[in-house]
């Protein structure tokens, strides 16, 4: 790779890597703050990480222990995923389900079928990422950051990004919906944003 190429995939990682990124995060404190049941399961693991240490840096050794974090994103992103359509165009004549397409067709994938479909989840509205810690994931029905040769660039900066916010924030924070009853505030469009999300910080009380 030349520097310039080597300088696009870099940039294509912090640009992919932040403003989805905070779009995403207001939608796990949207789905936290809204289940007390998940925000103790969460509670629990931080403090068995941190104990009552609130500002202890995290460690790459941290990040393999958060599982129950880890399974709070994905769960969001089957909610809601950032991007729930995705545009390929194929580059040459094909045949797929017994239907010939030819070279240039346009093919919409739609993620957010796939993750509230009931072929491949169970009770799939339902906020619950205790599915993926009982290993409930079936192959191909979830995705977050696309897939192959195109999957996100920044797909593992992206999860390393998370984990640490929801540490840091919750860790050392209580967080309240001002309104408990509002739907959450987004556009969807090629990707899903954020328009605003109303919350109280307090400092946690132990």
């Amino acid at each position: 790779m030349t520097d310039q190429e080597i300088m696009s995939v870099i940039l294509d990682s912090f640009i992919g890597g932040s403003d989805t990124t905070s779009h995403f995060m207001c939608f796990i404190v949207y789905r936290i703050a809204k289940n007390s049941k998940v925000l103790n399961r969460l509670r629990e693991e931080l403090d068995s990480i941190y104990g009552q240490n609130r500002t202890r840096q995290v460690t790459p050794e941290d990040l393999i222990k958060l599982k129950y974090t880890e399974a709070i994103i994905k769960e969001t992103a089957r909610i809601l995923p950032v991007s729930p359509i995705i545009l390929r165009f194929n580059s040459e004549d094909d045949e797929i389900a017994g239907y010939k397409w030819p070279k240039n067709t346009a093919f919409t994938m739609h993620f957010a079928g796939i993750h509230h479909n009931k072929r491949y989840w169970k009770d799939p509205e339902e906020f619950n990422p205790d599915r993926f810690m009982f290993n409930e994931e079936i192959k191909n029905s979830l995705i977050i950051f696309g897939g192959g040769l195109r999957a996100c660039p920044a797909r593992r900066m992206s999860m390393i990004v998370l984990k640490c916010l929801i540490v840091l924030i919750f860790r050392k924070y209580d967080i309240e919906l001002i309104d408990k009853d509002a739907p959450l505030d987004y556009s969807s469009t090629i990707i899903n944003t954020c328009n605003k999300l109303y919350i109280k910080m307090n400092p946690r009380k132990d």
